[in-house]
């Protein structure tokens, strides 16, 4: 969804050091969100939408600096 780097051929190692704990964190906020999607509550469904929406961008930014 955001591709912000999508103008560099090169990826800077701080860029990959930035990347190591994108993985984890998308992946927690993910499973979260499905979690509370098995147990629905109107508040809790928006919340769970915005993780894995949150969640999925981090792995799309993960995967760009790998």
């Amino acid at each position: 969804m955001f591709n912000f780097y999508k103008n560099q051929k090169v990826v800077h190692p701080i860029q990959k050091r930035f990347a190591g704990f994108l993985l984890p964190n998308a992946l927690l906020l993910i499973l979260l969100g499905v979690a509370i999607l098995v147990n629905p509550d109107l508040l809790a469904t928006i919340v769970a939408f915005a993780m894995i929406f949150f969640g999925a961008n981090l792995l799309m930014v993960w995967w760009r600096n790998r």
